[in-house]
């Protein structure tokens, strides 16, 4: 077995927490020829040097299997290709639109444009639709017709048969909110 030296060594304790060790083949240094100086700037003193045993090795380093690696390889490459295109189509769109701006902007001064003429020029330039939501509150009157077993209308709560009724519109620019169910009653 090959024989080891480790040596330790530290700084000023009044001053630098500096603790060293060292573990090299046995030069045949004595202990205070071997010289190391602190990241402090200060000269280390030798603590300790005593025999250190390296246990060897017997395994042997595996290369890695390159073919292992290659499915994941080729998906990180293909992802950063995606991520590059969609950096210089960003980049690309970043000038059109300033150019355009700045185009707008020297043309408006010379033109004296008016402000809603701007606002309209730069909403189409960098591809926006302008909306205000608008709330409201509205009463609709429904009307309809339910069979009723003649043996359950003692029985029969019209509300009740109705608490499932909702309010729906066809035009997908319109969000319904909330709806509720007031009061139902038939009509004699």
């Amino acid at each position: 077995m090959k024989t080891w030296t480790k040596y330790s060594f530290t700084c000023d304790p009044d001053e630098c927490d500096t603790l060293i060790e060292v573990t090299c083949d046995n030069y045949g240094f004595p202990s205070g020829v071997m010289q190391i100086t602190c990241p402090c700037g200060r000269k280390l003193q030798v603590l300790s040097v005593e025999d250190a045993t390296i246990t060897p090795s017997t395994t042997t380093k595996e290369e890695p299997m390159i073919e292992n690696a290659l499915p994941e390889l080729t998906a990180k490459i293909a992802d950063l290709e995606s991520k590059l295109q969609q950096a210089d189509y960003w980049k690309a769109e970043n000038g059109r639109i300033g150019s355009q701006l700045i185009s707008l902007i020297n043309d408006s001064y010379d033109n004296d444009s008016d402000a809603s003429d701007i606002l309209e020029a730069i909403c189409e330039i960098i591809d926006y639709s302008p909306v205000k939501t608008i709330q409201f509150e509205g009463v609709i009157h429904f009307s309809g017709s339910m069979d009723v077993h003649r043996s359950e209308l003692d029985s029969f709560d019209l509300t009740s048969a109705l608490e499932d009724v909702y309010v729906d519109i066809n035009n997908g620019d319109v969000v319904i909110d909330n709806y509720e169910l007031y009061s139902v009653e038939e009509p004699y």
